[in-house]
């Protein structure tokens, strides 16, 4: 929850604003929202394989007591979602939180369509928000500002306040705050969806860090878009440098693209081969994942010998669904209904899934054979983390940049189901295979070999500049 200094400033903030037309609030009754409590509890103690990775049962049951006084006597329906966004984030996993784009569009246009957001987009270092793009002219602002106060209200209270509603893979607190900086370019972002929601105006009144003091109007998300500069190509090929190839892979969602992603990976390592590079830069930057199935056929340009992908261990909570969970659950296909047929009874409550060896990977015949270096931060997890583990541990790249999104001991994710509740009208997603690493491996993402800080608007690509540079030390 929201500490008492946060909600504290929340009520200065409040009654400092001007006359904000907030959308009408849809209220909900309390009985009603703990039948949905209900539900959700029987859902994720029946189905979710990663509940006890991080929580134990007293802590589980504290979050549920804490979750239905918060809702008991009634709660719009905007303060329920917020709630359901920190009881979620707190079993630690990426893959479980209510989903914006999986809400009903009633509630899209409620929550998320009506209200004004900061009329530019920021990255984020050591907690301090730095201008990127300004979509106002004549703001009196400009790229590299750094922004103190808003609203009169210190960034350290909004990030109490947002911070707790992140969903992130454990301890990984690299990848709540990646989530946090604003490109501006998606329909729905965290800083989006959930700062106004909390802290919403017509106006922000800002103070920068070298004093000066400028007002601003709030803008839509899609007001604020066209005026930002184009949108990069999601992947792109380029050579910065006579032997350096630069491949930008922004995104593993393939479902969303309107190109042949294997005919551009093809076509791609065709014109890194016919040219003189010796160093390939991968830029999975950015990258929250997508299909696996863009990592086998990613790698195969990059080895040069079969390898195999080391699976981790799966486990279900489950051998078969709960028919009352039956009417309030959905997904993209149906085949989780038949998930935990072939699972067998293991220890803690588990149902484990038959181990089965990762695919066989041969070299495609248009291979990469130099030196590789990835370029990675707090938004690769799933499979870009996958992607990293497996050259990294191979030995065939460098990682260069800040520790992945994701955790080194296992994430839980594969099929991902929608439960609706039916009392408040929200959907949370619910991962229902678990994938386990070893106990003793790190509570956290996975490191790089070579550290850097994260560039900031205005300045030169810190990480690929490192990237290059380890080349030239190489000798290559």
């Amino acid at each position: 929850m929201v500490g008492r200094v946060a909600w504290r400033w929340l009520g200065v903030v409040w009654l400092s604003l001007t006359a904000w037309a907030a959308p009408a609030p849809v209220e909900l009754d309390g009985e009603a929202l703990l039948k949905d409590v209900d539900l959700l509890e029987q859902a994720v103690r029946a189905l979710h394989p990663g509940l006890y990775r991080y929580l134990s049962e007293e802590e589980l049951n504290h979050s549920l007591s804490q979750l239905r006084s918060e809702l008991a006597r009634g709660a719009s329906q905007t303060d329920t979602f917020l709630a359901l966004a920190r009881w979620s984030a707190q079993l630690q996993c990426g893959h479980t939180y209510p989903n914006f784009w999986n809400q009903d569009e009633a509630v899209q246009a409620q929550l998320f369509d009506q209200h004004l957001s900061l009329p530019f987009t920021f990255r984020l270092q050591q907690g301090q928000m730095v201008i990127d793009q300004l979509a106002l002219a004549d703001s009196g602002l400009q790229q590299g500002d750094r922004v103190q106060l808003i609203n009169q209200m210190p960034l350290t209270v909004v990030w109490s306040a947002l911070l707790p509603l992140m969903a992130a893979d454990g301890a990984n607190q690299a990848a709540r705050w990646q989530q946090l900086e604003l490109s501006g370019y998606g329909r729905y972002e965290p800083f989006d969806v959930y700062f106004p929601l909390l802290f919403g105006a017509e106006q922000y009144r800002l103070q920068l860090v070298d004093g000066r003091q400028v007002t601003v109007a709030g803008m839509s998300r899609e007001d604020r878009q066209a005026q930002l500069a184009p949108q990069p190509e999601v992947w792109a090929l380029s050579f910065p440098h006579p032997q350096t190839a630069l491949l930008r892979l922004s995104s593993f969602t393939t479902w969303n693209f309107d190109f042949d992603w294997r005919a551009f990976l093809n076509r791609a390592f065709t014109e890194i081969s016919q040219s003189d590079a010796e160093h390939l830069v991968l830029d999975i930057r950015g990258n929250g994942g997508g299909t696996t199935e863009v990592v086998e056929v990613l790698l195969r340009y990059l080895i040069q010998q079969p390898v195999q992908l080391t699976p981790w261990q799966q486990r279900l909570r489950f051998s078969s669904v709960p028919d009352t969970l039956l009417p309030h659950l959905s997904s993209w296909q149906d085949d989780w209904r038949q998930l935990g047929q072939q699972a067998e009874p293991g220890d803690d409550g588990y149902y484990i899934l038959p181990p089965t060896l990762g695919p066989m990977l041969t070299p495609n015949p248009n291979r990469f054979a130099g030196r590789i270096s990835l370029l990675v931060d707090g938004a690769n997890r799933s499979a870009t983390l996958l992607l990293a583990q497996q050259l990294k541990q191979w030995g065939r790249a460098t990682l260069v940049g800040r520790t992945t999104g994701g955790n080194l001991r296992g994430i839980n994710g594969g099929q991902i189901l929608f439960l609706r509740l039916p009392n408040s009208g929200l959907e949370l997603d619910l991962p229902l295979i678990g994938y386990f690493g070893p106990d003793t491996a790190e509570n956290d993402g996975l490191a790089p070999d070579i550290r850097v800080a994260a560039s900031m608007p205005g300045e030169a690509d810190g990480d690929l500049a490192a990237a290059l540079a380890a080349t030239d030390e190489a000798g290559l």
